[in-house]
């Protein structure tokens, strides 16, 4: 079968948003996972997966699906990244999990559940930028790092 192909090593294709196979609509590849911080990204993926079952969320033809799907890939290569990076969300600003999550949730018109979740993890990155000898001194067990202390 010729309708699911693996190239350049880690290449998925055809998969629209990086999860829904342009064809055939029912097979969907939740969570690939390349990084911990990634298996969170199903908490977003499985309602539209359940929204595309359903038929409520309607998806463009065949033919858009692939153009976009191939526009990504080709504005990957362009910035620089490998062809093993195609479903790789690690390269900010433009691929981020957090602005994946952003892509998915305007596509299918729901709330982007992740975001408080990624903005927390920014925030804790910021404060290892800012201080790499007094990041630790925070109590992270707070909703959100307070980054106007001394």
């Amino acid at each position: 079968c010729n309708d699911v192909t693996v190239s350049e090593g880690k290449r998925i294709q055809p998969l629209f948003k990086h999860m829904i196979h342009s064809r055939y609509h029912t097979l969907m590849f939740i969570a690939m996972v390349y990084t911990p911080i990634s298996f969170s990204i199903a908490y977003l993926q499985v309602p539209i997966a359940l929204m595309i079952l359903d038929g409520s969320l309607a998806l463009p033809s065949e033919q858009e699906m692939n153009q976009d799907t191939e526009a990504d890939y080709l504005d990957r290569l362009a910035s620089g990244q490998k062809p093993r990076h195609a479903h790789i969300y690690l390269f900010p600003p433009r691929w981020s999990p957090t602005s994946y999550c952003d892509e998915i949730a305007t596509f299918a018109a729901i709330a982007n559940i992740l975001e408080p979740k990624y903005r927390f993890f920014h925030s804790i990155f910021a404060d290892i930028r800012k201080n790499v000898m007094t990041f630790r001194d925070h109590d992270y067990s707070e909703p959100e790092p307070d980054h106007n202390r001394d």
